[in-house]
């Protein structure tokens, strides 16, 4: 996938692309066939020219499942020498999850045929099955064991079969069934949804009951033996073993219903615990991967009023103003504001995206002073409030810039929203603490109440209850991470109606 990966991308079907694929001919002797669609369905090219006009319905299916992100797996054929062909395809993704084109491959089944032809264990009468549905009737994909002339041919007679329970999206252990031949057997049967096909292994009846029925008479004579000097064991190990697997089942329904917290407490050292110490690893990860999802489609949201809080009152102002003249200096001025916030939309929502893909982590020479400056421009903070920058900030810090803007957005803006005094003064400050820059964000506003403080960093904490003030309680709890994801700490000092400071460090 990296090379067709790379030829699309570079747009590079070249010699030493065609000899690429001819090496890959040579390495896995099972691909009949390769061709390349591009993103438009069209077909570049193909490794057997001669077949491209037979394959034309196949690439449609393929590339209208790549557009749902599905591959194609059908078409299954003989030749005539009785041997399994059939058509999988793939689509191909960029880095930005754009679909670039389709690889479709013409592969040999007889690794298939391999499989399904396995009876070990299934004594004389047993075999696999795997089936198509195709209007009313069934179309066997393989051999059938016991009747080779029924590949890929219509049978309208497999009502009360075990193929019709799994066509009909049965799975499990079928007792009172039938096979083809009308003969009783016991069944397993699985539904295959993605390819609507049914897989069947079956063996008869009577077959499976011998070894049984011949074995009754010694097992009535040690049934006595076995309920004395067995029960106590078997129950012994049954809770061994089945108490933790029951513990692991529960809690995986649990996750499997949402409830994340939960964990397996399996306290044994032998496999069944470290196969539950293992689920507890693989659901902290999809805890950790839930959240980050969460913080990110937070980000989007919250930071992204900012550029929007100055773009619309811009527009009205010129739709206003110049409804029915033409556009002077002032109105030119406006719309080139309106493109440089618009400019500005476009870089927050590529830093966002750049941080889903982990590159927060990236360092970078920060202006400090700019970027504040920057924010409060975009901020338009009323009149009543004076925002200060002191001299004391560092001209740059290493960090990376989209995440530095994010904290400093967060704690300007809600220091703006929750001000509540007739002449509002906000303060961005900075001292040295040995190897760290402390950074502050001080106001004059209603500030925080004690009980709220504790907690005011956790996610949905909102420390206030005044109905007219907007907020998802997310954002102070994504600034602490970003800090400490960079090496920092972030807290606060509060006075309920004398103000507040936030403060946070950076590494010098």
């Amino acid at each position: 996938m990296e090379l067709f990966k790379d030829a699309f991308e570079l747009k590079k079907f070249d010699k030493d692309f065609f000899s690429s694929i001819d090496l890959l001919n040579e390495k896995f002797p099972t691909v009949n066939e390769i061709s390349i669609m591009d993103s438009t369905g069209h077909l570049l090219f193909s490794t057997r020219p001669d077949t491209l006009p037979s394959i034309s319905v196949i690439q449609k299916k393929a590339f209208l499942l790549a557009q749902r992100n599905k591959i194609f797996f059908n078409m299954f054929s003989y030749d005539e020498n009785n041997r399994l062909s059939f058509y999988i395809s793939a689509p191909i993704f960029n880095e930005d999850s754009i679909m670039m084109g389709v690889v479709l491959s013409n592969m040999n089944g007889d690794d298939l045929m391999e499989i399904m032809d396995d009876s070990t264990g299934l004594g004389k009468t047993g075999e696999t099955l795997l089936g198509e549905k195709q209007d009313s009737a069934v179309v066997y994909l393989v051999p059938l064991r016991h009747d080779r002339s029924t590949t890929m041919k219509y049978s309208n007679d497999f009502d009360g079969t075990a193929i019709k329970e799994a066509l009909q999206g049965k799975s499990g252990i079928l007792y009172d069934i039938h096979n083809y031949k009308g003969e009783k057997v016991f069944a397993a049967a699985r539904f295959i949804k993605d390819m609507g096909w049914g897989l069947v292994t079956q063996i008869s009846k009577e077959e499976a009951l011998k070894p049984v029925k011949e074995l009754s008479d010694i097992l009535i004579l040690l049934n006595l033996f076995i309920v004395i000097f067995l029960t106590v064991p078997a129950y012994i190990i049954g809770r061994y073993i089945g108490k933790p697997i029951e513990k692991l089942t529960r809690t995986a329904q649990l996750i499997n219903d949402g409830e994340l917290s939960e964990r397996v407490e399996i306290k044994s050292d032998d496999e069944i615990g470290l196969l539950g110490e293992t689920f507890n690893e693989m659901t902290e990860k999809l805890e950790r991967k839930i959240h980050e999802l969460e913080r990110y489609a937070y980000v989007i949201s919250h930071d992204l009023k900012a550029p929007l809080s100055s773009i619309m009152p811009l527009a009205d102002f010129v739709k206003e103003d110049y409804k029915n003249k033409p556009l002077d200096d002032q109105g030119n001025e406006m719309l080139k504001m309106i493109k440089e916030k618009s400019l500005d939309m476009k870089n927050l929502i590529d830093g966002v995206l750049k941080s889903a893909r982990q590159e927060y982590k990236m360092k970078e020479p920060v202006k400090v002073y700019d970027l504040v400056d920057h924010i409060i421009d975009n901020l338009h903070p009323p009149e009543n409030i004076k925002i200060e920058i002191t001299k004391n900030l560092p001209n740059t810090v290493q960090y990376h810039q989209v995440s530095l803007l994010q904290v400093f957005l967060n704690l300007i803006s809600n220091a703006i929203k929750y001000m509540d005094k007739p002449e509002g003064l906000i303060i961005i400050d900075c001292k040295r603490q040995d190897e760290y820059y402390q950074f502050s964000v001080s106001d004059n506003g209603r500030g925080i109440g004690s009980e709220y403080q504790s907690k005011l960093f956790n996610e949905f904490t909102i420390a206030h209850d005044d109905p007219g003030i907007s907020s998802s309680g997310l954002g102070l709890s994504i600034v602490k991470k970003i800090v400490e994801e960079n090496g920092g700490t972030i807290g606060l000092k509060s006075e309920v109606g004398k103000g507040s400071v936030f403060y946070f460090t950076v590494k010098a």
